[in-house]
């Protein structure tokens, strides 16, 4: 039997978004997110990755290290992981997560400043991939 993917993805240019099934990025389905996100780089050669946190409430202090994994898979195949559209919340939300462990210093991390224009920190996220001038 199959299982349900836990990320949608899709491609801007050379440029990889995914964003997650999952409102709540929990230990239950950390496996099967890692699953996912892996294979895009080690299957299909996927190397600039931007993952949109917008839908994501929740998130496990445990899947910390599936991102620290995943930026390491990406580094190693030439490429760049940005986070954004981390919601700025509750010592729970993915917000807290990230600032309490300081995990966004091993990539690039956009947090949405204005719940106005939440997604200025995708086209924020896209500028990280473009070629200096």
């Amino acid at each position: 039997m199959s299982r349900q993917k836990r990320i949608v993805h899709r491609d801007e240019e050379d440029v990889t978004i995914v964003t997650f099934v999952d409102r709540k990025i929990l230990d239950e389905h950390i496996l099967w997110i890692s699953e996912d996100l892996f294979q895009l780089v080690d299957e299909f050669g996927k190397k600039n990755i931007i993952l949109d946190f917008g839908t994501v409430e929740n998130f496990s202090y445990p899947a910390l290290g599936m991102l620290i994994s995943l930026n390491m898979k990406v580094k190693g195949a030439g490429g760049k992981l940005v986070i954004c559209e981390v919601s700025k919340g509750y010592a729970g939300g993915v917000d807290g997560v990230f600032r309490v462990t300081a995990v966004n210093t091993f990539f690039f991390a956009y947090f949405t400043k204005d719940p106005k224009e939440p997604r200025k920190t995708l086209q924020e996220a896209l500028k990280k991939f473009s070629p200096s001038p």
